[in-house]
């Protein structure tokens, strides 16, 4: 049950770690290495060649823009200001009628 929850997930930080120093400081090849974390050959390849390219191992992490200005946010804060108890919905329709511009409520 673990393996077939942890097969299918993004490795921690401290995963690729371990599988870069068993590549380096213990010889072990590519292939076992996948079959020891369960992951593809190519997954491992990629862990290596970021290594060697940025001598860094952590994952890419993507840069989010907000689309929200701070007209928007002040306008969100003083709308429950105004309104304390509104649902997220309330509020939501308020914004976009207010603004013309759509919003999710997630």
């Amino acid at each position: 049950m673990i393996l077939r929850h942890v097969q299918h997930k993004h490795a921690s930080r401290n995963t690729i770690m371990h599988a870069l120093f068993i590549y380096y400081f213990l010889g072990v090849k590519r292939v076992v290495i996948a079959r020891l974390f369960r992951k593809s050959v190519s997954t491992i390849s990629s862990w290596i060649e970021r290594y060697e390219n940025t001598s860094d191992y952590d994952r890419n992490v993507a840069t989010v823009v907000g689309s929200f200005s701070d007209e928007h946010k002040h306008w969100v804060v003083s709308y429950y200001k105004a309104n304390p108890v509104a649902y997220l919905d309330e509020a939501k329709r308020a914004f976009e009628t207010h603004f013309k511009k759509y919003c999710t409520s997630r």
